[in-house]
């Protein structure tokens, strides 16, 4: 697998809300920061990509490509106004940015990209942030790795028993059953094989084993 292209990057980035607030506890919230964050990234490709994504009730997982950190902290800025003026117009500090993985979740994630991080402040009139860090991947093998432990996270939730179960994350459309023009798979499966079904398979199979990793007595 190769690196990124000059002056790219990918990063791994978590929008939550503060004190654990279950912001997209039901379906139709879940749908709609999808189709703010996919209405986003058509405006502002090709400088970013969503490579891939995972809702939880409380989460937005994002695997981002993009032009480099300002563009991704402008993207993520967006998605962030865009949900509250739509979802939770009386309440404009609810949101938070989190780049960084949960060690405990993503301890792999975090060791392979720690000494990339980079840290900064977000300034905004209307939402109050902390310091934030972020963290870049270096290269594909790092972000499909990354990729698949966010795909696993609805499992090791115990919401579904396998990531194919859960519409809510990007694996559906790694196996070509995209609903929503969100999600740009052609980086991570060209990575993987210059035939797109071959890469499909081989993509299914990591997961499969990932999967069989978490069984019982594993």
């Amino acid at each position: 697998m190769e690196r990124m292209s000059e002056g790219t990057q990918i990063c791994y980035a978590i929008l939550r809300g503060k004190a654990n607030q279950q912001l997209f506890e039901e379906e139709i919230q879940k749908m709609k920061v999808l189709d703010v964050a996919a209405s986003i990234r058509k405006d502002m490709e090709p400088e970013v990509r969503v490579l891939a994504y995972c809702v939880l009730d409380n989460e937005l997982h994002l695997v981002l490509q993009s032009a480099g950190e300002a563009t991704a902290e402008k993207y993520l800025d967006r998605v962030i106004r865009r949900y509250e003026e739509t979802c939770i117009p009386e309440n404009d500090t609810m949101l938070r940015i989190d780049y960084l993985p949960d060690t405990r979740q993503f301890p792999e994630v975090n060791s392979s990209v720690h000494e990339q991080g980079i840290v900064y402040g977000i300034s905004r009139k209307t939402t109050h942030f902390r310091k934030n860090t972020m963290h870049v991947l270096k290269d594909m093998k790092a972000a499909l790795r990354c990729c698949m432990k966010l795909h696993m996270l609805p499992v090791k939730e115990q919401i579904v028993s396998a990531p194919e179960d859960y519409w809510w994350c990007s694996y559906p459309d790694y196996l070509g059953r995209c609903w929503l023009p969100l999600t740009s798979t052609g980086e991570l499966l060209g990575a993987l094989d210059e035939n797109e079904k071959q890469a499909q398979k081989m993509i299914r199979q990591k997961h499969l084993d990932a999967l069989a990793k978490l069984s019982p007595g594993n």
